[in-house]
């Protein structure tokens, strides 16, 4: 106040301040004391009567580094219409804001600006959120988020087969010892699941510290941690970093497709209407009855014995059939027909079902289904015998067989393994292993019997609903005897 009266007084006036009692002494004429007291009157007001005055605390960005940005917007040189209407004052030791302004409603204006830009510029507050993953693992998940945003991950990891949600995993236990020849599989896919659900809202925040880096790069404070036992990711970052994680998370936490699969494995043999081999008797199928005179069967769909109607049209295939076998069996069929194919195999009496399974497992999971027994064979023995023990004047022999042996079972019978694989057109890859084995007669001087085996490894697509039939293995046995008296 004292330099506010100074030019208005004259020049040898007297105008002295006692800050320590926030007073002012002045000597003039009673004439020029009331024209100071005037000047003091306009001066000396309550500046912030009829202000409003409001304090907002960040979360995220520093003080020094948001206040170039509200000047920009409500500052004097602003070109907005509330330019000019606020005072702030930045409290760094709070890391908060003081805003002052004439009109109560403007602050909440301010209010709204400053949340836009704590949030949007929040470079150096790492908070703390919980996702709770609803489709995936969560080790899986986050496995994939560390590789793409921090540049670490903890490898790859061996998965194992899963069952469907709501199912639980079953070994089928039977008696083995068939061999089979044919494996068909019809695939269906359920590509009406896959939703991509909304993940819920971080149900926990806390205010840390990061290093400054933009989403997505390498080397900053990002860090996502699995937990197995909720299934819970916890991410530490910052709010902007946070959103494009959360992008991520929706496209890769989405529910899972499913595929069942329903198999046949058969065994045919290859005698009568069945001697020059399935693929021929296949391939001789019409869509039509006709007379079967002279098929030891009766049924009204049979192999025709012109060579130009042994198509593949006929049962829907999409190339002709390899007369001589040189390419193996395989028909996929896109229409009713295989069933028809079935019930002749199995009215001619030629052919048995070895399985049948069904199973429905997640997409680019394994399946596996066994049907059989397991076979004792001895590895590795050691003979050994107890020596004889002697009485008195005479001797006992009692030697006895004390050796010891290592036994491992192998698995015989029917083993199905199946990895399907669906991609959006609702193609469904297929990785096929196919075994059928059995134990024979053990040779004489050994236990352990020889034991037989058939499999097909393979990879096909094929169309959700499609069914497909592989084959082509061929086991034939010779056996050479005669009959006489002796001499």
């Amino acid at each position: 106040m004292q330099k506010l009266l100074k030019p208005y007084a004259k020049a040898d006036a007297v105008v002295s301040a006692d800050n320590a009692r926030s007073m002012i002494v002045m000597a003039g004429t009673a004439f020029e004391l009331q024209s100071y007291e005037r000047t003091i009157n306009v001066f000396d007001v309550d500046w912030l009567k009829g202000m409003s005055v409001g304090v907002f605390g960040l979360r995220n960005v520093e003080v020094a580094k948001i206040m170039p940005e509200l000047d920009k917007i409500f500052g004097d040189k602003a070109e907005t219409p509330l330019g000019g209407m606020f005072r702030f004052i930045p409290m760094e030791a709070t890391n908060s804001i003081i805003a002052i302004t004439p009109q109560p409603d403007y602050l909440k204006r301010v209010q709204e600006w400053l949340y836009r830009l704590d949030v949007g510029a929040g470079e150096n507050g790492a908070q703390l959120y919980v996702y709770d993953v609803k489709n995936v693992k969560a080790v899986e998940l986050s496995d994939h988020l560390n590789a793409i945003f921090t540049g670490r991950s903890s490898g790859a990891r061996s998965t194992s087969g899963n069952t469907a949600p709501g199912l639980r995993a079953t070994n089928i236990g039977g008696t083995g010892g068939a061999s089979g020849g044919i494996n068909a599989s019809n695939y269906s896919a359920n590509l009406n699941q896959r939703q991509a659900n909304t993940p819920a809202q971080p149900n926990a925040s806390t205010t840390g510290t990061g290093a400054p880096a933009a989403a997505g790069g390498k080397d900053n404070g990002i860090r996502i941690t699995p937990i197995e036992e909720n299934n819970q990711l916890l991410i530490m970052s910052t709010p902007g970093e946070y959103d494009s994680i959360l992008a991520a998370i929706r496209r890769l936490d989405v529910s899972p497709l499913q595929v069942q699969i329903e198999a046949k494995v058969l065994e045919v043999t290859l005698t009568g209407d069945l001697q020059y081999g399935v693929q021929w008797w296949l391939a001789g199928l019409i869509n039509a009855g006709s007379n079967n005179t002279g098929y030891s069967y009766d049924y009204p769909f049979v192999p025709k014995n012109g060579l130009a109607d042994r198509t593949r049209a006929s049962l829907g295939g999409s190339s002709p059939p390899s007369v001589n076998g040189a390419n193996g069996l395989f028909y996929s069929f896109l229409n009713r027909n295989f069933q028809v194919a079935l019930n002749a195999l199995q009215t001619s009496g030629n052919s048995k079902i070895l399985s049948a399974p069904s199973m429905v497992v997640l997409n680019n999971q394994q399946a596996q289904i066994t049907v059989g027994t397991q076979i004792p064979i001895v590895q590795t023995s050691i003979l050994g015998y107890s020596l004889p023990t002697s009485t008195g004047t005479s001797n006992t022999n009692n030697a006895t067989n004390t050796g010891i042996g290592q036994v491992s079972y192998i698995s015989t019978g029917v083993t199905l393994n199946v990895k399907p694989r669906v991609n959006p057109g609702g193609l469904v890859y297929m990785e096929v292993e196919q075994e059928v084995s059995a134990p024979g007669t053990p040779s004489s001087g050994s236990t352990n019997p020889p034991i037989s085996q058939r499999s097909v490894q393979t990879q096909i697509a094929v169309q959700s609903g499609q069914t497909v039939l592989l084959g082509g293995l061929i086991s034939e046995n010779d056996i050479s005897s005669e009959s006489g008296i002796p001499g």
